[in-house]
């Protein structure tokens, strides 16, 4: 593992107990095994850091839309496409991590922000061209999206699995099946 990949993993380890601001540079520099100024080497600053981190996480992640879109049970993509999200961005996904970002790191926010608005306005046009309820399709799609975005940012994370008792895999089967049941 090159250095800048061991600072990012002791960034990722730091932030999923402490949130991003709390983390301090000399903490990151003994956690990586480098000096402070080897991170700057490879990072103007934290906002630098948090950029690179949320920018390389939702171009690894996979488009789980295609699962959805050619899956005849949608509510199994939709459960393992969101336990793959929950469990790939267990650091950025913390209560403390996303209060960080909407107060500190703004840019990078806002990008998570919109791709999380994009998966979810996609899932809900599948949904809707997929119903052959006349009710769901009397309901505004936009209010529809802002339903599943509030359930998707207080329930889609690790905490709240911890909270329930129940592992990434069990919560977002639930979370697939509540988002996904009433429309089909």
């Amino acid at each position: 593992m090159n250095t800048e990949q061991r600072i990012i993993n002791a960034f990722k380890d730091l932030c999923l107990n402490q949130g991003f601001y709390a983390v301090r540079m000399e903490d990151l520099a003994d956690w990586a095994g480098v000096g402070r100024r080897t991170i700057y080497l490879y990072f103007k600053n934290k906002e630098a850091l948090v950029d690179k981190l949320v920018d390389t996480f939702l171009l690894e992640f996979p488009n789980r839309l295609n699962l959805i879109i050619n899956e005849s049970d949608p509510v199994t993509a939709l459960a393992k496409g969101t336990e793959v999200f929950v469990k790939e961005g267990a650091f950025l996904l913390t209560n403390q991590c996303m209060k960080d970002l909407q107060t500190h790191y703004p840019v990078s926010w806002q990008k998570l922000e919109t791709y999380r608005q994009n998966q979810v306005s996609a899932i809900v046009n599948i949904l809707l061209e997929r119903t052959e309820k006349p009710w769901v399709k009397e309901l505004d799609p936009q209010f529809i999206r802002e339903v599943i975005m509030a359930i998707e940012r207080r329930c889609a994370n690790v905490e709240f699995a911890n909270e329930m008792g129940m592992s990434i895999k069990d919560l977002t089967l639930q979370f697939a099946k509540f988002i996904v049941y009433p429309f089909i």
